[in-house]
C-alpha cells in the first residue's frame, strides 16, 4: 500500500478499481481481493479459470472456500490469506 500512497514513478505497481467480476483477469500477476464472504467462491472460480499460472492472489478478510493457502497472516479483520495459482490442482468449474 505504501506504492499506492506515494505513487512513486519508480513504483511498476499499478492499481485499478472495477468490478472483479467483470474484468478479464489474465493479464495480472498479483491480485489483492478484499472480498465479501458471499463472493469468494465465484471469485475462487473466476480466478481458477483465469488467473497465469504464477499469479498471486492476497485474500483479505476471507479466505476462498476451496484452495489451500500458502500462508496466513494476522487476525480478525487483519488476518490475510496468500494464494499462488500454481498450488490450484485444476481450473474450477461450476
Amino acid at each position: 500500500m505504501k506504492a499506492f500512497r506515494e505513487k512513486s514513478p519508480r513504483s511498476e505497481a499499478r492499481f485499478f478499481k472495477g468490478d472483479i467480476m467483470r474484468t478479464d483477469l489474465s493479464r495480472y500477476d498479483n491480485i489483492i481481493v478484499f472480498g465479501v464472504e458471499s463472493l469468494m467462491e465465484q471469485l475462487e472460480v473466476k480466478m481458477g479459470n483465469e488467473l497465469v499460472p504464477n499469479a498471486i492472489v492476497v485474500a483479505c478478510r476471507f479466505p476462498f472456500p476451496n484452495w489451500q493457502p500458502l500462508l496466513v497472516e494476522g487476525t480478525g479483520i487483519d488476518k490475510v490469506w496468500v494464494y499462488t495459482v500454481e498450488s490450484i490442482k485444476e481450473p474450477l468449474e461450476r
